[in-house]
């Protein structure tokens, strides 16, 4: 599958992509923002951006670079930029094995339904990270090998077939992390009961020698010092609504029950007076 294949087969697909792709990835678009933990004023680039699906969940005050390979994909992402008014959109054709931009350029990295259309996924995850800031969330939604043994090896199977229509079928999503240098730091599913998942990862960086970089380890433990405040947050919240619902049905019975009591006392028959004539 090359570069030049892929280009050929999405100008052709381009003109039904949005009608047929766009309901089956929607809810899976629906977390890009969530997941991303965008702020006003950062830049984001998404690696295969189509026909632009995703950029009706990306937050205003956001700088969105897209890029993709089809030019008849990107000038229906063109359409849709200017129908919608974004002017912090923009826009080029470009391999994503072989990105244009200087080191640590954007804040996060968005591949939707991505890294598996790509000759050589290891090659853009490299250049991803070389581009994206340490520290910076790269958010990967996509289909993965499954685990089950026997869709697990449907998917294998049928990969080849898949080849045809523009993606494979087979990327086992722990191997390819780990081959790819990336710490998986968040999975949740996002259709087709799970066989479709959002991948975050936290870039790592690295130094001239190779190693991690300072910012980026400072970088990841505060986002994980976030996540678990946020974590703590929630279930504190929780409890404390489930403490309160107790207390307000503590309430209400005690009421109803001095209500029954008052209702006793107000029923009962007044008691006859007077002795009876000898």
């Amino acid at each position: 599958m090359s570069v030049k294949y892929i280009e050929h087969f999405y100008n052709l697909y381009s003109g039904v992509y949005d009608q047929i792709f766009g309901k089956l990835s929607g809810n899976g678009l629906k977390v890009t923002s969530r997941l991303l933990d965008l702020k006003p004023g950062e830049k984001l680039l998404e690696v295969g951006i189509g026909t632009g699906l995703s950029l009706g969940n990306i937050p205003e005050g956001i700088d969105v670079t897209g890029v993709d390979v089809s030019e008849k994909m990107l000038s229906h992402a063109k359409e849709r930029v200017d129908e919608a008014g974004y002017n912090r959109v923009h826009l080029y054709r470009m391999d994503a094995n072989q990105l244009g931009f200087s080191d640590d350029s954007f804040d996060s990295v968005l591949a939707a339904y991505f890294i598996s259309t790509v000759p050589d996924p290891l090659k853009a995850i490299e250049e991803i990270k070389r581009v994206c800031k340490p520290g910076g969330y790269i958010l990967f939604l996509n289909h993965f090998r499954s685990e089950n043994p026997v869709m697990g090896f449907l998917d294998k199977v049928f990969s080849p077939l898949c080849y045809r229509v523009g993606f494979r079928s087979d990327l086992r999503l722990n191997e390819l992390m780990e081959a790819g240098g990336l710490e998986v730091e968040h999975v949740e599913p996002i259709a087709f009961n799970g066989y479709w998942k959002a991948v975050r990862c936290v870039n790592p960086g690295v130094t001239k020698g190779g190693e991690p970089g300072r910012t980026a380890e400072k970088e990841v433990s505060r986002r994980q010092q976030d996540a678990r405040t946020k974590t703590t947050q929630k279930t504190t919240a929780k409890a404390s609504k489930k403490s309160a619902k107790k207390a307000a049905a503590k309430k209400s019975a005690k009421q109803a029950s001095a209500n029954r009591q008052s209702s006793k006392k107000t029923s009962k028959p007044a008691k006859k007076g007077g002795k009876k004539k000898g």
